[in-house]
């Protein structure tokens, strides 16, 4: 994680890109509480586009 953030990336997308190839990985550690609610807010209108 260390080498992407010191290439510019925000803990944000390394959360997303993680998530990406892991989607079951716990990796909520990695954001700050604001990102999480970021986070939960778009998994949340997701689920309602699908139903």
């Amino acid at each position: 994680m260390s080498e992407l953030r010191s290439r510019g990336f925000s803990k944000l997308d390394v959360y997303l890109v993680l998530k990406t190839l892991k989607p079951d990985a716990k990796l909520e550690y990695l954001l700050s509480p604001g990102e999480l609610d970021l986070i939960n807010r778009v998994n949340a209108m997701r689920i309602e586009s699908i139903e």
